[in-house]
């Protein structure tokens, strides 16, 4: 974001200065004997002074350390206690400048019409990551109440949506932006004083990767290491409620396009059909009790060849019904069967069929070339877990998005990115083992349309490693895309808006008859994305 006026620093920030400003007319500023060590003391705009306190305030500060122990590390956490720093301000630079013993925080603001501009800087002079943070670099007194203070829910995560949050309090309208994209939690904090007060916070606890990543971190993104510095740009722009988007509004939505810069080019939007092989638990002979044929006994050549009959003959009732609706294509949920129950159901991995439907790893092949020498893309369905054999139940299930090698049926070696130290529970090879579900696909089966269920994985969270549930976040998406960027995504879950950039919104319209439950082709229902 920048300032018309040519004068100032991109994003200098201002403190302690007594000033006004105005949509019409700005009134004039004080001289600099004026500034005050706490920060900014008063900014007018329309009359209304509406800062109700300008020192800095560190809510929280957790500082990690990392303890080695029988190969593996773990962490070990400190929440500081907050203390009074030593504060002081430069006039000629206009920065006010804390010290902590674990480190600096400074701000800048600078002034302009009906805007205020902030830099805040945190410097990790510790010899410990600075884990997590809470910053007030402002409080804004409010002419009138904040509309609904009791619901006010008033921040964003970044960077899987725009730096952009905003306040109404009876006419006006604050805006608040960032044009700093990364993982960072902007917004407007708790009100207090029956919604007449209002904290800027700037904080940490996004949950994602870092890009590349394989891990998540106990309390998430951003993380300042020993000696680094993190600083975020910030402005918030004071109107009136029927106001117009504003050009800070514009400066942060560019930002976000620029990171996010869509990447999915998807011109041929006919319906894509879901395919739902006719099967489930049956008998020894036909375990996967392929179209409820109890006479088929696929341990037997003939049985096998029965089979390929029968999924050849599936073939031309699908592409019937693909001609019917005019599709651009299909995807089959279960070329490995229904052999299991849900929640196994369905397992999101084509490269197990060879172990859970081995009858099937010679069919499929010629099954979807047919579907696509008649002009149409074939996929399947996705999930960025690991499929297990759990041993203690005596059942199939699903992993929660780590490794575990005693959970590796298909032997995947995934050492090369493994960081040292890093407990199996903690490390996420999402996007190279979702790389290597979509590789075996393109190469056996000529897949490009990829269904993603489940679009999410469990890790542990905070100081206690409380298992949560998390989408998949945009740097996942968006290195998948770099990945295979031939290919459509389309995810179960709508998750972030940066994931449009990369994946096809799910859509699926009511089917225009009940599916037969009989073990008839005609197992499709269309499906739009």
């Amino acid at each position: 974001m920048t300032n018309n006026r040519s004068a100032l620093k991109p994003w200098g920030i201002v403190v302690g200065l007594v000033t006004a400003i105005g949509l019409v007319e700005a009134e004039p500023a004080p001289h600099e004997d004026q500034w005050s060590e706490t920060g900014l003391p008063q900014l007018v705009w329309q009359g209304h002074p509406w800062i109700a306190a300008s020192a800095p305030a560190v809510q929280t500060v957790i500082l990690e350390r990392r303890v080695m122990g029988n190969g593996l590390f773990q962490e070990q956490f400190e929440k500081v206690a907050p203390i009074a720093p030593e504060t002081t301000c430069d006039a000629a630079s206009r920065r006010l400048t804390q010290r902590y013993p674990w480190g600096v925080l400074t701000v800048d603001y600078e002034t302009g019409p009906a805007r205020l501009d902030l830099q805040v800087t945190l410097s990790n002079q510790s010899d410990r990551t600075l884990a997590h943070f809470e910053v007030t670099p402002l409080v804004l007194a409010l002419p009138e109440a904040l509309d609904r203070p009791k619901e006010w829910k008033g921040d964003v995560a970044m960077p899987g949506e725009p730096g952009l949050v905003e306040a109404v309090a009876g006419v006006h309208r604050l805006v608040l932006g960032s044009d700093t994209v990364m993982p960072l939690r902007i917004g407007f904090g708790k009100p207090a004083r029956e919604g007449r007060e209002l904290p800027i916070v700037v904080r940490g606890g996004v949950r994602m990767m870092e890009p590349g990543g394989v891990q998540f971190y106990a309390y998430g993104l951003p993380r300042i290491e020993p000696g680094k510095s993190l600083t975020v740009r910030l402005a918030l722009h004071f109107g009136r409620r029927e106001e117009d988007p504003t050009p800070l509004e514009a400066e942060a939505i560019a930002a976000f396009r620029r990171y996010h810069t869509p990447r999915l080019f998807w011109a041929d939007r006919r319906p894509i059909a879901a395919i739902f092989l006719p099967t489930s638990k049956g008998p020894e002979s036909n375990p996967r009790n392929w179209f409820n044929r109890t006479d088929l006994d696929i341990r037997t050549e003939d049985g096998r060849t029965e089979l390929r009959r029968l999924m050849m003959s599936f073939a031309d009732s699908c592409l019937t019904q693909l001609k019917a609706v005019n599709a651009q294509g299909m995807i089959v949920w279960n070329p490995e069967g229904g052999e299991h129950s849900h929640p196994i159901t369905y397992i999101g991995d084509p490269r197990m069929v060879k172990i859970l439907a081995p009858e099937m790893e010679d069919i499929l092949p010629d099954f979807f070339a047919k579907i696509r020498e008649a002009g149409f893309r074939v996929g399947c369905c996705l999930r960025p877990s690991q499929v297990y054999f759990n041993e203690k139940k005596g059942e199939w299930a699903h992993g929660t998005g780590s490794h575990g090698p005693d959970r590796n049926p298909l032997n995947d070696d995934f050492s090369d990115i493994w960081p040292e130290g890093l407990p199996w529970w903690r490390f996420f090879p999402i996007v190279e083992r979702m790389s290597r579900k979509i590789a075996y696909a393109r190469q056996r089966w000529g897949a490009t349309l990829f269904y993603v269920d489940t679009n999410g994985i469990f890790a542990n969270e905070g100081e206690e490693n409380k298992m949560t549930w998390a989408l998949l976040d945009s740097h996942i998406w968006r290195e998948l895309h770099r990945r295979h960027p031939d290919v459509l995504f389309i995810p179960e879950l709508r998750g972030s808006t940066a994931q449009n950039a990369y994946t096809a919104q799910h859509l699926q319209p009511p089917t225009a008859a009940p599916r037969p439950r009989s073990a008839s082709a005609r197992s499709c229902r269309e499906h739009s994305a």
